[in-house]
């Protein structure tokens, strides 16, 4: 018996409106993954990203959970902060923070990998990204490290399949 493949499907996202009439837009490649942290866990859609070094988390994706934990996320100076650039138009203050990602195989069986991501400090309300423009969480090339990525468009299928 050969080794065993585990499969774990991804989905393309909502076609975004280009930016320009000229411009085509395609769907982005996205896996939807169960971020966890002290007692709980949500389900939260991540843009497959393999531009991106590291796997950005948006604060808006999570706030609940940390708040649920009394433990709400400062984003004040400290050696777990970084700066990043490359989001959207504009750099972000991200706060290094140690979690669990679970993704579900194809036949249902959770892999929970954790490691350290980048949790990026919300835009203000009063910026020009503002509250209605939101970024999606990226999952970047430390974690797909571990994974063979597969994109097709057509026929549409997007997965990721355990490098063992």
């Amino acid at each position: 018996m050969g080794p065993v493949v585990r499969r774990f499907p991804g989905h393309f996202g909502q076609v975004a409106r280009p930016a320009h009439r000229s411009l085509s837009s395609t769907p982005a490649p996205r896996i939807t993954l169960t971020v966890l942290f002290g007692g709980q866990a949500k389900r939260v859609p991540f843009m497959i990203d393999s531009g991106a070094d590291f796997t950005i988390l948006q604060y808006h994706d999570i706030a609940s959970m940390f708040r649920l934990e009394g433990r709400d996320i400062s984003f004040g100076r400290g050696p777990d902060m970084i700066s990043v650039s490359g989001i959207g138009h504009a750099s972000a203050r991200c706060r290094i923070q140690q979690l669990g990602l679970r993704l579900r195989d194809s036949a249902g069986t959770p892999l929970t990998i954790t490691q350290s991501v980048a949790i990026a400090e919300p835009p203000p309300t009063s910026s020009t990204q503002g509250s209605l423009w939101k970024l999606p969480s990226l999952l970047g090339r430390d974690l797909l490290s571990r994974f063979d990525f597969n994109l097709s468009y057509d026929p549409p299928a997007v997965s990721l399949t355990l490098n063992d």
